[in-house]
């Protein structure tokens, strides 16, 4: 049994306020997400680096805590395992890697999960919608609490400091708590 392992990304932006993800329509006819084989001494990262900017141009930000795998059978006596990130465009300009992808489309999460050919792709579209959505909204919230915190701790560190320049203290910590909302 030969076994293969790619890495690659669910690519997304914003425009206007949508969120709209980048969908590859490939030479050979299926429509999915950019993603390639992993080279000798390469890691996950790396490879689904490597890929992005080969098939898209595109330079991306991962999102942290999304990692999600499909498996499958390319061929007889081939196993293959594929990893997804998830990944923020700034740009929707890209170049696209013609000996592989034929077109490339942006498109919100509905029509990019009908676009999709295989379930497994459509099952982690899905999963990063949701990610998106609920999950990584929490983290945001995390941490833009920790960031709050850790500025309140530098405001009163400072205002503790007899050398400080603020002559009323009380007034400093109104509008650090009108700032950041707490």
């Amino acid at each position: 049994m030969n076994y293969e392992k790619s890495c690659g990304a669910v690519i997304y932006t914003v425009v206007n306020g949508k969120r709209l993800y980048l969908v590859e329509i490939m030479q050979k006819g299926h429509t999915s997400f950019c993603k390639g084989h992993v080279e000798e001494n390469e890691s996950e990262h790396q490879t689904a680096t490597r890929e992005i900017r080969e098939e898209t141009g595109l330079e991306v930000k991962f999102v942290e805590g999304f990692r999600q795998t499909i498996e499958y059978s390319p061929y007889r006596d081939c196993s293959k395992t594929v990893v997804f990130f998830l990944a923020c465009a700034d740009s929707t300009r890209v170049m696209v890697q013609e000996d592989e992808v034929r077109e490339i489309e942006w498109l919100p999460f509905e029509e990019a999960l009908e676009k999709l050919t295989f379930d497994s792709t459509r099952d982690v579209l899905k999963q990063a919608e949701h990610f998106l959505n609920e999950d990584y909204a929490k983290y945001e919230e995390f941490l833009h609490q920790r960031y709050v915190a850790e500025e309140l701790a530098k405001a009163k560190q400072q205002a503790a400091d007899p050398n400080t320049q603020w002559a009323d203290h009380e007034s400093v910590w109104e509008t650090l708590y009108k700032q950041y909302d707490i």
